[in-house]
């Protein structure tokens, strides 16, 4: 005997789809702005010491304590953001959508950790992270595969912009930057995934 799967069903579950997947990507950009707005302040930071020309050891160690007080409230919102996600609530034969889940939240892991330990060592920013770096080249493809077809919630474009590279270093101001709102005009991260890695200053 033939089971017929009514077509209620199946426009049912794809509606759910969209909606499970909304709401990780809300979350994941909420992640991606986080992520960006450390890359940032970290960032400002090293230039206004920079200018300074060659630190004292007073300066340098106040240049210390700056950066591990970015990393130690960057984490708190990473991590913020990583619970999020981790409080998705996503059907369990949506595999992909659960595959999608985990391995973004491996990225935000990675990025929990690195900040951690930038908290107790400022120099570990001056590594780079392979961990961050690969965990969100990982994630891309089950993350863009999640997607369901056709999607609402512009869910498209939106994983398309936080998985877009980094603007040039010289590209106008505010031209990398995605508002993370989840708006009808689209939304994106910040960077989460470029290459993490800077350089004291002194």
């Amino acid at each position: 005997m033939l089971i017929a799967v009514p077509g209620f069903a199946l426009v049912a579950d794809w509606s759910l789809r969209n909606a499970e997947m909304n709401a990780l990507i809300t979350h994941v950009e909420s992640s991606e702005d986080a992520m960006g707005t450390v890359s940032g302040e970290f960032d400002a930071t090293f230039s206004d010491y920079a200018s300074l020309g060659q630190l004292t050891s007073q300066e340098r160690s106040q240049l210390d304590s700056d950066v591990q007080g970015i990393a130690a409230d960057g984490h708190d919102s990473v991590k913020s953001a990583g619970d999020a996600i981790a409080g998705v609530v996503v059907l369990p034969w949506h595999t992909r959508i659960i595959q999608a889940k985990q391995a973004y939240l491996r990225h935000n892991m990675a990025w929990q950790d690195y900040l951690a330990k930038a908290s107790q060592d400022a120099t570990e920013v001056t590594r780079t992270q392979t961990q961050v770096n690969d965990t969100f080249a990982a994630a891309e493809p089950l993350v863009k595969r999640a997607v369901p077809i056709p999607s609402l919630y512009h869910l498209k474009d939106r994983v398309a912009l936080i998985f877009a590279p980094p603007p040039p270093a010289n590209a106008p101001d505010g031209s990398g930057d995605g508002s993370g709102s989840g708006s009808d005009s689209g939304s994106g991260g910040s960077g989460g995934g470029q290459t993490v890695a800077f350089r004291l200053a002194g």
